[in-house]
């Protein structure tokens, strides 16, 4: 996973007054002092308020901070606005902006002119091959990912950044107006762009199925020396995730019977229930001596309180007349 920031950081002022005619302002920030001008409103010295600041980048790049400022920060609604044209407005916090995102771009697909120059924060899967032009790569993703909706075009400025085809991409950027085109089938392709700020592959569980509640199990049961361990529980909106280790320190082959696995919970017994599209680790049958599996076994949503998990296991030798592997898990 990479995952690259580019963002206004924590800013420090100080003000000098400057005779009649307006005040300079020396601004500290994290990468760097800037020193520009201040006109708006004051409080005991301090801009707060409405205000207006410009100043210059160490290249020699004009910018300037115009919105609402509180104790000498940037705090709530502002544009800022550089000389080669580029614009960002919304709610700044603590200097810096806060990108868009969930209920707050519902729109961005059906109303993208309206989401000019925001920041925007989504995820999405990408859905075709990444393109690769001078110094950056395109890619297409849907923002609905489970009903395959909502096409998004992104850019990402770094064509060292590994994405591929059904990868999931967290994105935040400055939305740019709206692509027009046509696909293979000649049909008309219309789809807001993103220029990313920040971008990160991520996990399917992050993406689609983010946990709502973990529990860390760390409970070994041992059968002959066929340890089976719970690592930890994961509660999301549609499954329940539980994370398994075996290892084999025992005489024979062991297999762990995924299939059969089961959790009682108040008087309701759920049975495993695979998830093809989250292509989860398996954990392997017929282990040898001496190696160690690790998987995911999915069921679906339980409540977020106690529960029993039942697994079966068996080795090669008929000799071994194994119990059930029971775990309580406390919630």
């Amino acid at each position: 996973m990479k995952k690259f920031s580019v963002c206004l950081l924590s800013v420090y002022l100080v003000l000098c007054l400057v005779g009649c005619g307006g005040n300079e302002i020396t601004l500290n920030l994290a990468y760097g002092s800037r020193t520009g001008t201040y006109t708006g409103d004051m409080l005991d010295g301090i801009p707060h308020g409405s205000g207006k600041f410009t100043t210059k980048n160490p290249e020699g790049v004009s910018w300037t901070y115009e919105g609402e400022f509180k104790s000498g920060h940037f705090e709530g609604q502002g544009k800022t606005t550089w000389t080669d044209g580029q614009i960002e407005i919304g709610t700044y916090k603590n200097d810096v902006i806060v990108p868009m995102k969930g209920d707050e771009i519902k729109a961005l697909h059906s109303n993208p002119q309206s989401f000019e120059n925001h920041y925007v924060e989504l995820i999405g899967k990408v859905f075709t091959t990444p393109e690769y032009g001078d110094g950056f790569i395109a890619l297409q993703m849907w923002a609905d990912y489970e009903k395959s909706d909502k096409n998004t075009i992104v850019y990402i400025y770094d064509q060292d950044f590994s994405v591929e085809t059904d990868d999931y991409v967290r994105v935040v950027g400055l939305a740019s107006g709206v692509f027009e085109g046509e696909n293979a089938f000649g049909a008309t392709v219309s789809a807001p762009v993103i220029h990313a700020k920040e971008y990160e592959t991520v996990s399917y569980q992050d993406a689609v199925m983010p946990a709502l509640h973990t529990v860390n199990v760390n409970k070994t049961i041992t059968q002959f020396g066929y340890a089976v361990t719970i690592d930890k529980i994961e509660f999301a909106k549609k499954e329940t995730r539980v994370y398994v280790n075996v290892q084999n320190g025992g005489m024979s082959e062991f297999s762990l019977y995924t299939y059969g696995a089961r959790i009682s919970q108040n008087g309701t017994q759920y049975e495993e229930e695979s998830n093809w599209e989250a292509d989860y680790p398996e954990i392997q049958t017929d282990l040898l001596v001496g190696n160690t599996t690790s998987g995911i076994i999915v069921f679906p949503p339980v409540e977020q309180s106690s529960f029993d998990i039942i697994l079966d296991g068996d080795s090669d030798n008929y000799r071994e007349d194994f119990s059930k592997f029971i775990f309580n898990i406390e919630v």
